[in-house]
């Protein structure tokens, strides 16, 4: 009864409601370009400290890409082996995040089909590569690996390039982080805004541990295509 479900602007009535306990798929999608230099060692304390909050039976895998994308720890449960591959990192290149949030979800598609799938981005969320893949084709990937995009907005230089009025950087068809966050259900958490790269990690573990599942039956015939849904608290709350 908190909550207000709605399918294209019509509302539902809401018949299944649980807390989520599925286990977890996480892609951790590290921007490794000289952007946030400054950062890539505070992520070892960061990762290696909120990740080891999450259920044993959580997954984690590590993703770094600056214009190309790697793939560095398949999803394991040992999240320390996530947090080791900090030491080594080093910055450098230009900022390809469409190709890193294709391939992020494409594989927890393929790798973790009974699993809830999350994305987590670290990043200035400043794109200066276009890369191979459009916006459209990584919202569409996304959405069909039914994974959510969490972003840790970190202060990098390419960020304060923008602030300062240049806009050259961003290619045209380069992705609107915040956009696809909220598109997949996800958020942004800006690392100046929390106080540390610490918190803003501990805050996105919190989200994550904190998720329901709503169920409703839609009234018209099935199709393919996606549908716009809209989730609200109770505005007497």
């Amino acid at each position: 009864e908190d909550f207000q479900l709605y399918e294209e602007g019509a509302q539902q009535k809401i018949v299944h409601f649980s807390q989520d306990q599925l286990p977890l798929a996480v892609a951790l999608v590290v921007d490794q370009s000289g952007s946030i230099k400054p950062f890539l060692r505070p992520l070892q304390y960061a990762t290696l400290t909120a990740l080891r909050t999450l259920k044993p039976d959580d997954q984690v895998a590590l993703f770094v890409f600056s214009d190309e994308t790697e793939l560095l720890e398949d999803l394991t449960y040992d999240k320390r082996r996530v947090s080791g591959h900090f030491e080594s990192l080093d910055a450098g290149g230009s900022t390809n995040i469409n190709d890193a949030l294709f391939l992020a979800a494409e594989y927890l598609r393929k790798e973790a089909p009974k699993s809830r799938r999350v994305i987590i981005l670290v990043s200035d969320n400043v794109p200066t590569d276009p890369g191979i893949a459009s916006p459209n084709d990584v919202m569409t990937e996304t959405l069909e690996a039914d994974a959510a995009i969490y972003s840790i907005k970190i202060p990098g230089e390419n960020a304060s390039l923008l602030q300062r009025g240049s806009r050259r950087i961003i290619g045209h068809g380069t992705v609107n982080v915040p956009k696809v966050a909220e598109e997949t259900g996800g958020e942004v958490f800006n690392v100046e805004k929390e106080g540390s790269l610490f918190l803003a990690f501990q805050s996105v573990i919190e989200r994550l541990k904190t998720r329901y599942t709503l169920g409703f039956y839609p009234d018209h015939a099935p199709d393919v295509r996606f549908r716009r849904l809209e989730v609200r608290l109770d505005p007497r709350l």
